[in-house]
């Protein structure tokens, strides 16, 4: 993990950062500022703890997901600039902006920006975007998006439910049968309680 500097500094921590975005008291435009500052290694107490931030990956997987990009950075960038101008032309719809800006960055940083945008469009419902990013892939799924993906309901939001149908991750990992996964974990009473059960009961 690359040097960090500990001087002090204004900028917020990832956990901080969602809960103001939350209370309205930061733009979404802010918000990724904050969390993608880190890359330049401002970093503040918390980001110092070892290990998997849970507080952080079960409030926002977002900032999970950027912290956890920081954090694997061999040497921290010099300017932020470049990374929120993805983002800015993220928020403003524009994909063909999008992609300059990712490829005006250092080639090494392209794989992972474009699974931090997969993760926020899929959290955004933006199918438009998560298509876009899901084309190019050569990025791993984590947990988070899988479980993020399984949330998306035809019904609901048709137009993300088949992108995300029609995309290679799903041919990774299948839509599970969330019927099924109910009964492979709790199963029928019986196969606890009856005789041969974890919890034989003498009825």
């Amino acid at each position: 993990m690359a040097m960090a500097s500990t001087e002090p500094t204004t900028s917020l921590c990832f956990l901080e950062a969602f809960r103001k975005r939350q209370q309205d008291k930061i733009s979404e435009e802010e918000y990724f500022y904050h969390l993608l500052n880190h890359c330049t290694g401002r970093l503040h107490d918390r980001d110092n703890a070892e290990g998997i931030d849970w507080e952080l990956l079960t409030a926002d997987p977002f900032g999970y997901a950027v912290d956890c990009w920081t954090r694997r950075l061999d040497q921290y960038v010099k300017d932020v600039v470049p990374f929120t101008e993805v983002f800015d032309a993220y928020r403003l719809s524009d994909l063909l902006t999008v992609q300059a800006k990712i490829r005006a960055l250092d080639g090494r940083y392209h794989t992972d920006i474009y699974k931090l945008l997969a993760l926020r469009a899929l959290q955004d419902r933006r199918a438009d975007a998560l298509k876009f990013c899901l084309d190019r892939g050569g990025f791993p799924f984590e947990a988070y998006f899988e479980d993020e993906a399984n949330t998306v309901k035809e019904a609901d939001d048709p137009k993300t439910f088949q992108v995300l149908e029609s995309s290679s991750f799903r041919k990774i990992y299948p839509r599970r049968d969330e019927k099924k996964d109910e009964e492979e974990d709790y199963g029928h009473p019986s196969a606890i309680f009856d005789k041969g059960g974890p919890l034989p009961v003498p009825w």
